[in-house]
C-alpha cells in the first residue's frame, strides 16, 4: 500500500488476469480473480468486477467471457486513484464510477 501512497495514490493496471469465477450479481455480470480479490473467500459485492469494465483477451469481446479466460481493464478503468485503504486486509478501494467501490488486494494490483 505504501507504494501507492508514495506516488500520490495513483495506480495503473494494464496486464491481463484470469477469470476465476463469473456470476450475475445485483443486476450485472461480474468476475472474481482470486489474487486480485485477496483469496477464494471473496465477496461478489465487494470484490466482484463488472464484466463491462473488462476486455476479453481470449476472444476480443466477440463471445461470452468464460472461467479461465484472460481479461484486462478497459481504457478508463486501467488507471486512476486509490480512494481508500484497508491496512488489516492489505486492500485498496477504487470507486469505479457508477459501479461503486471495488476492493482489490494491493500486492496483486501492483503487479497489474
Amino acid at each position: 500500500m505504501q507504494q501507492f501512497k508514495n506516488v500520490g495514490n495513483k495506480f495503473t493496471a494494464y496486464k491481463s488476469f484470469k477469470v476465476d469465477k463469473i456470476a450475475y450479481v445485483n443486476g450485472m455480470w461480474r468476475t472474481i480473480n482470486y489474487d486480485m480479490a485477496g483469496g477464494k473467500d471473496a465477496s461478489w459485492t465487494t470484490n466482484g468486477i463488472p464484466l463491462v469494465m473488462l476486455d476479453n483477451v481470449n476472444c476480443g469481446n466477440y463471445a461470452a467471457t468464460r472461467v479461465s479466460d484472460q481479461v484486462k481493464f478497459k481504457d478508463g478503468y486501467n488507471h486512476g486513484t486509490i480512494d481508500r485503504y484497508s491496512t488489516g486486509t492489505n486492500g485498496v478501494g477504487i470507486v469505479e464510477g457508477r459501479y461503486g467501490m471495488i476492493w482489490y488486494n494491493a500486492d496483486s494490483l501492483l503487479n497489474k
